[in-house]
Order: C-alpha cells, then structure tokens, then sequence
C-alpha cells in the first residue's frame, strides 16, 4: 500500500509498537492514523514497497532523533 498524502497528527508514541499485519516490532513508532493504520518508525528499507502506509526510517540514530522532537499532537505533512 502507498502512504496516503495530507496533513496528519501524531496521536500516540511507542518504543516498540507491535505490528499485527507482520508481527513484528516497530521500533521508535508514531501513529498518524487509525483508519488506515499507519506511521512514521525504524525500518529497513527493502526496496519496495512492503507496509501498509507507513513511513520508515533507514537510520536508528535518525529515527531516535525524530522520537524525541517530535512530541504527541506534531503536525505532519507528507506530499
């Protein structure tokens, strides 16, 4: 699935959020939607496409980094 384009809240955070598609952690997770489930959290990235929406982060470092600036209710575009 593509990421969906707008401008989106980040309504919860989670170190280690469990994926119930893939069943897997997502580490460094924040929900910018319930309908459909996606995010911004640590992934690699194989290349393709192979999420349900969301947007991944290659780099732990980078993604700690956005973790911590980026508290709950930070407005997010995505284009």
């Amino acid at each position: 699935m593509t990421t969906p384009v707008g401008h989106f809240l980040i309504d919860l955070k989670s170190f280690n959020m469990p994926d119930p598609h893939y069943h897997m952690q997502l580490p460094y997770f924040m929900r910018l939607s319930i309908n459909p489930p996606f995010g911004i959290h640590y992934a690699h990235d194989p290349g393709h496409p192979a999420s349900h929406g969301c947007v991944r982060i290659g780099s732990m470092q980078n993604a700690i980094t956005l973790y911590k600036l980026s508290p709950v209710g930070t407005d997010v575009l995505i284009q």
